[in-house]
């Protein structure tokens, strides 16, 4: 029956899938951006000192029992808002994996008496990719480019194919198109898959083959896949010598520009810093407390220890929301390139 089946039809079979496969890299994986979105509750506070007797010395001047306490803190600089961190959103992943569409179609040609041979079918990548490319420009869509990492992912896929003899997404040791891309280098922000099996006659007839399934058609149409890597080879599959072909479609994380990794690093360290000076801060205060009722160069030494931490705490806080602001503003860059 199977010999009879070779004979007289074309065995054709169709797979695709899309996948999103951000690289393991905590820059893309897990953005954070810097909110002010909550308010803090310390407030920073500079003290002015209490006048000095002219005639003051090293030793606090005694005052009567009845003299009124010196006057509270005056309070000179605003509640402050403090960047805190958030994630950044990334797009929900996209998962479109038909299953593999399998259609015997017969020959278009007379098929020749079994002591002539065939003539051999040979598909060629660059065929196949001009065909592809032909239909994306007739929907108005530009041209996939050849990429070398994604033909190299491509052709690794087609060659695990044969060896472990499956036709699917995925291997049967778990793999998927995700992890031959990642194998080459190639950093992809979004990355689909094409896969046929069938003796077909041109490479306009596969490519026609997948233009007429509609998730093969979606990725070979859609507008977010920029590169291309493109495999297609013979051998014997199941028991059987049949052709195979990748397509491996991919948006780069290049075109997206990242967020300034420096700069987080410095958000980070001035989020630390900033931490640091407030428990400094309430330490200083505790302490001018303890203080104001004596009096003496012990508290005018306490105030002035204090409103020093003062400045360098608001200098310190005014560089980190202007970075955050900077940072925040190249996020929202990149999750809408990401979505484009």
């Amino acid at each position: 029956m199977l010999g009879r089946i070779i004979v007289f039809f074309i065995l054709t079979a169709l797979a695709a899938a899309t996948i999103i496969s951000p690289p393991d890299n905590g820059v893309f994986t897990a953005l954070r951006s810097y909110l002010e979105n909550k308010e803090e509750s310390f407030v920073l506070e500079l003290l002015e000192v209490p006048p000095t007797h002219p005639n003051a010395t090293t030793t606090p001047e005694k005052k009567p029992a009845s003299s009124k306490p010196p006057d509270p803190p005056r309070k000179i600089t605003a509640k402050s808002t403090t960047p805190i961190p958030s994630q950044a959103k990334m797009p929900a992943p996209l998962a479109i994996s038909p299953a593999p569409l399998r259609v015997e179609q017969p020959t278009s040609t007379p098929i020749a008496p079994p002591e002539t041979p065939l003539p051999p079918r040979i598909l060629s990548a660059s065929e196949i990719l001009r065909w592809t490319n032909y239909n994306r420009e007739q929907n108005g869509i530009p041209a996939l480019q050849k990429n070398q990492k994604l033909l190299e992912a491509a052709t690794a896929k087609l060659s695990d194919m044969f060896q472990l003899q499956y036709f699917e997404h995925n291997s049967p040791t778990g793999r998927k198109a995700a992890d031959f891309i990642k194998d080459t280098g190639y950093e992809a922000i979004v990355a689909g898959e094409n896969l046929a099996l069938g003796n077909f006659e041109s490479e306009q007839q596969l490519v026609q083959a997948w233009m007429d399934s509609p998730g093969h058609r979606a990725n070979i149409l859609n507008n977010k896949y920029l590169e291309i890597g493109i495999a297609a080879g013979q051998d014997v599959l199941n028991g059987r010598k049949v052709w195979l072909s990748v397509q491996i479609f991919a948006k780069p994380a290049a075109v997206c520009p990242r967020p300034d990794a420096v700069l987080l690093q410095r958000i980070e360290a001035e989020q630390s810093t900033t931490r640091t000076i407030e428990e400094n801060l309430q330490v200083l205060y505790a302490e001018y407390l303890a203080l104001k009722e004596q009096g003496g160069e012990r508290l005018e030494m306490a105030i002035k220890n204090y409103n020093q931490l003062v400045e360098q705490y608001n200098q310190v806080l005014e560089s980190l929301r202007s970075g955050a602001k900077e940072y925040n503003q190249q996020v929202e860059v990149w999750n809408a390139c990401l979505a484009n």
